[in-house]
């Protein structure tokens, strides 16, 4: 899915709070031009990526995005679920009595590349990421990958990576 420059596309009109939701066996691809925003109106978080799925995403704003109780105010990654993400602005998304405000990773892999992180909230941990089931050490401008043994196992990559309010 490509999205024009300074588009507004609501996710909230298609979902029952789950967000869009990437089932096994399919990856959603979508890459947006300058200003290109998807906004969940504080409804629902954007996405929800099931084992097997993969979520791409580039050059796009997520704002808006809310989970209940669950955690992943804009994406939830589920165990076995991939999020490759690179330029993305997570801006003003909340977990609702859950962690990771703008995303919540359980046993996924997660690339972050360029990315910045603006405003995110969660009541319990992770204003911005909430990682399950992963060690990892990050510092700017480099690589970070963890793993652990198999059905627990979490991949994160984080580079030039910025984190604001």
């Amino acid at each position: 899915m490509h999205l024009s420059a300074h588009s507004t596309v609501d996710t909230a009109e298609r979902t029952n709070g789950h967000g869009v939701v990437v089932t096994r066996g399919q990856t959603l691809t979508i890459t947006g031009d300058d200003g290109a925003t998807l906004h969940a109106s504080g409804v629902s978080r954007h996405f929800t990526v099931a084992e097997g799925a993969k979520l791409r995403l580039k050059s796009v704003v997520l704002t808006g995005g809310r989970a209940l109780l669950s955690g992943g105010g804009s994406v939830l990654l589920l165990p076995g679920a991939t999020l490759e993400a690179e330029s993305v602005t997570f801006r003003g998304n909340r977990a609702v009595f859950g962690s990771g405000g703008a995303i919540a990773c359980r046993g996924a892999s997660l690339s972050l590349r360029g990315c910045r992180f603006e405003g995110n909230t969660a009541s319990l941990r992770g204003g911005a990421i909430s990682v399950i089931s992963a060690a990892a050490a990050a510092t700017a401008a480099s690589h970070a990958d963890a793993q652990m043994p198999d059905a627990t196992r979490s991949t994160i990559s984080v580079d030039g990576v910025s984190w604001e309010g």
